[in-house]
């Protein structure tokens, strides 16, 4: 008969062999580790298919305008530059601009406050009402040394500076709904009243018009009334603007929505008292019974997949173990069994940055959301459960949060279903092919050709037509309003079909 001291002896042998193997199959069964990801970063996407494109045959060009004379308009300037080279088109700076400039009648983008000092307004009023496009992306100048553009502005009186926090989008502007929402950015907007041939995009909420297009004669200007375009999270306007404008443009971009659990399964003891009282139940059984079936209504909802993060190291530095052994393995399984994955990772070890994170949606950052989606195509949210299975009080229990996480996860998650639903590993994938990818487009009266090198099978793409596509031949599409379809290209060399 075995002594107490040698059962405990084994017991402890026994579940010390338990955690090990549990680690084990985290690390090694359908998982990335941080050597997998410095191994991704080597090997670039080794599955890229290489293909020769011929020669750029693309009619427009833009035209950066401007010498920034303030560290604002540098900003504008920096930030326009960075969005041109996510959306791949082509672009040429110029502190100033003559006639030669405007023979091939580029798109002109100024990024200064008044362009009196970069191009002859005299020309630039023949240019535009000739036809010719431009946006004017730093805003109105406060003076009236630029009033000789009023007509051109469509600005019938002009009043004072004024701060915007909060905006109203109008349909079509964007791939989402009509939709208001708070800015945590800087905004001064002029008082304007518009001509009634403007067409307003964007307004505050007592309807002054942030972002608005006007035809002047046979041209096209759209002018941004304020200052957002110096934060990069509102860049997205820019990409918006830049598609209403030409009135056909298709762009690639990433094409995900990914969603991270940090500290997911949870590595740290489960406070059974506090869990007892908050919710009449273990720690255990809360995430088991309550949470979990939570996130996978979700999942099965708006077509997420989840990727639980384990850390090596715990927020205080200490080692993370594998305290809830038998509900770790549980909730790895899960995850495993709808397609999800996990890390066991350092924490300062990821590639991507998530977009959004928290169990409230948070208003004021609505606008990185929709500059991610329209420009990137990614839907990017990550939530830390450390806090919300910490807790001591019902005001930071599930109870209190679970509303306004089923709001976010809708506001997020419910619109962007056309997606593709990624693990973290693979929206790393999709990433590196996005950055990678070269393309040559040709648009024609019925059609548009896409060439593509560095392609991944799937690439996603936006494009933005006044017509409706009919069928893509060697890809797939989906509408997702008026304006804008998702494309999957499933061959480097795709063509658009629109209808007659």
């Amino acid at each position: 008969m075995l002594s107490v001291k040698r059962l405990f002896q084994i017991i402890i042998i026994i579940l010390l062999i338990s955690v090990g193997l549990l680690f084990y199959n985290i690390n090694y069964m359908n998982m990335v580790t941080t050597e997998s990801f410095q191994q991704m970063e080597e090997l670039k996407q080794p599955i890229l298919e290489l293909q020769t494109l011929p020669e750029s045959k693309e009619a427009t060009r833009f035209l950066i305008v401007g010498e920034p004379s303030s560290t604002y308009e540098t900003t504008v300037q920096t930030n326009i530059f960075e969005t041109l080279k996510s959306m791949k088109v082509t672009y040429t700076e110029k502190k100033s601009i003559g006639k030669e400039n405007l023979k091939e009648n580029p798109v002109l983008i100024f990024c200064v406050t008044n362009p009196v000092n970069a191009v002859d307004l005299d020309l630039l009023a023949e240019f535009i009402g000739d036809g010719g496009k431009a946006i004017f992306a730093a805003g109105i100048p406060e003076n009236y040394t630029a009033s000789y553009l009023y007509p051109i502005w469509g600005i019938l009186e002009k009043g004072v500076l004024i701060a915007s926090n909060e905006f109203h989008l109008f349909d079509n502007f964007m791939p989402y709904g009509e939709i208001t929402f708070s800015y945590d950015g800087y905004n001064a907007s002029t008082t304007l009243r518009l001509s009634p041939g403007t067409t307003i995009y964007v307004e505050d909420k007592n309807h002054n018009p942030i972002l608005y297009e006007n035809l002047y004669e046979e041209g096209k200007v759209i002018v941004v009334n304020g200052t957002l375009l110096d934060n990069q999270d509102s860049m997205g306007i820019l990409s918006a603007s830049v598609s209403k404008l030409l009135g056909e443009i298709i762009y690639p971009v990433a094409g995900t929505k990914t969603f991270l659990l940090e500290d997911f399964p949870p590595s740290y003891w489960l406070d059974s008292v506090a869990n007892e009282r908050l919710y009449g139940r273990s720690g255990e059984s809360f995430l088991r019974d309550i949470l979990w079936p939570a996130l996978l209504s979700y999942s099965s909802n708006y077509n997420i997949k989840y990727t639980g993060i384990m850390y090596e190291n715990l927020e205080d530095g200490s080692p993370s173990y594998a305290q809830n052994t038998k509900l770790t393995s549980y909730l790895a399984q899960e995850l495993y069994k709808y397609s999800g994955e996990i890390i066991y990772s350092k924490r300062e070890s990821f590639v991507l940055s998530s977009i959004t994170s928290g169990l409230q949606p948070e208003e004021s950052s609505f606008i990185k959301y929709l500059t991610n989606l329209i420009l990137r195509g990614q839907v990017f949210h990550n939530i830390n459960f450390r806090q919300l299975l910490l807790a001591r009080t019902e005001e930071t229990g599930w109870e209190a949060v679970k509303e306004d996480f089923s709001r976010l996860v809708k506001n997020y998650f419910e619109s962007t279903t056309w997606l593709t639903a990624t693990t973290y590993s693979e929206a790393y994938e999709h990433q590196i092919a996005y950055e990678q990818l070269d393309m040559v487009t040709e648009y024609k009266d019925k059609n548009i050709q896409i060439y593509c090198s560095n392609f991944l099978s799937g690439q996603a793409f936006y494009l933005y037509s006044g017509r409706k596509v009919k069928e893509v031949i060697g890809g797939d599409f989906y509408p997702l309003n008026n304006s804008y379809y998702f494309i999957q290209a499933k061959e480097a060399h795709f063509v658009i079909i629109y209808e007659e």
